[in-house]
């Protein structure tokens, strides 16, 4: 194993969650500090007469006084699990959020998707299969380009074109099967010769201080706002190089099997570090280059470094990175649910965060260096 240590800098906001969210009845806002509580523990310590008020508001359909009563138990240092900043936006559209949420039309529901975290440390946690799996696309498109035959592209483009809504999905996951193991040269059913299972990397860690709740905003190619009426979307994020303060970071450590990939009795092609580093970059590097010609407003600032440092590697991982930059060149599609079409190229908006400057930043973008 030829292991190295990277320091990873979030170059904008990053998303990296598990689909889990929380909603008022488990966090509290107050100023612009989202409080997340424990309402079970909250629960349980209260004597018999206090739970049964709290079962009562409850039962009347009283929602407003049920979340009360976990708020001002929520003061509480002993129930709070963390505490995180928020943009302005954010905790005015959070701050009074009603309790029956269904009548919430133009408003928002009062979700914020978290992050991962490690509760117990008070840590946020970057996980490292977000990592692997931005190398691991780069990679896959870089030896796509020099193992696919006409014949496995045309088989895959196949699949590609003809996924519709219903079972799209399905065939959508078997075109990236058989491209995946026509670029790496292995077979499915026998994981042991994939190349990149020599690939480790591991779990990052971050202070809770480097977390920020902000409301994402859907802009379309003319930069205009294009969120759908009554739907609003809020996540913690990573402080970021785009905040113009010092950014967190964490490190991260890579272990490339190098002289495992080269056994010539697996018949593995050779992964080493160069190569990956240089493929990574490409790979990114032209993605950011595209996204921001076909966006006119993320033009003017720069986001990426001009020139990356020696050995440093850009990636784009997380949610909101968008679908192009988790494809193959030439071997992409994407499926539009509203317009019930396919999507091509850059697609035609982005999820971006909205920054308290009134900036719309790009999610996703950070940056590994060589320690």
């Amino acid at each position: 194993m030829d292991e190295r240590v990277f320091r990873l800098t979030p170059l904008t906001p990053v998303h990296i969650g598990a689909g889990e969210v929380i909603t008022p009845e488990e966090y509290k806002i107050t100023g612009q500090t989202l409080i997340r509580f424990n309402p079970h523990a909250i629960v349980a310590a209260w004597d018999a007469a206090t739970r049964r008020r709290f079962e009562q508001a409850i039962e009347a359909n009283n929602l407003d006084r049920a979340r009360q009563m976990l708020h001002e138990a929520a003061d509480q240092p002993r129930f709070q699990l963390y505490r995180a900043a928020m943009g302005a936006e954010a905790a005015a559209a959070l701050r009074d959020v009603p309790p029956d949420r269904r009548r919430a039309r133009d408003r928002p529901r009062g979700e914020v998707h978290i992050l991962v975290r490690n509760l117990h440390a008070g840590k946020v946690v970057v996980p490292g299969s977000a990592i692997k799996g931005a190398i691991r696309t780069a990679i896959v498109n870089a030896l796509a380009a020099r193992n696919l035959t006409r014949e496995d592209r045309h088989a895959i483009r196949q699949l590609l074109d003809g996924w519709e809504q219903r079972g799209g999905v399905m065939k959508r996951n078997r075109a990236w099967e058989v491209l995946e193991t026509k670029a790496l040269v292995y077979q499915r059913d026998k994981t042991e010769r994939d190349p990149l299972r020599g690939l480790r990397v591991s779990d990052g860690d971050l202070p809770a201080e480097a977390v920020r709740v902000d409301r994402v905003v859907i802009r379309n190619r003319s930069g205009e706002q294009n969120q759908a009426r009554g739907i609003q979307l809020h996540v913690e994020r990573l402080l970021s190089r785009a905040d113009r303060v010092p950014p967190p970071s964490c490190q991260i450590r890579i272990a490339l099997a190098e002289e495992w990939t080269r056994d010539r009795r697996t018949g593995l092609k050779p992964l080493g570090w160069e190569f990956v580093i240089e493929k990574c970059n490409d790979f990114f590097m032209q993605r950011y280059a595209a996204e921001v010609q076909s966006f006119s407003f993320l033009q003017g600032r720069r986001w990426i470094p001009a020139e990356l440092p020696a050995g440093a590697i850009l990636l784009r991982v997380g949610r909101f990175s968008h679908f192009e930059s988790l494809s193959v060149d030439e071997l992409r599609s994407g499926w539009n649910a509203q317009r019930r079409r396919p999507i091509e190229g850059m697609g035609s908006s982005r999820s971006l965060c909205l920054l308290d400057n009134g900036v719309a930043a790009p999610f996703g973008w950070v940056l590994l260096e060589s320690v």
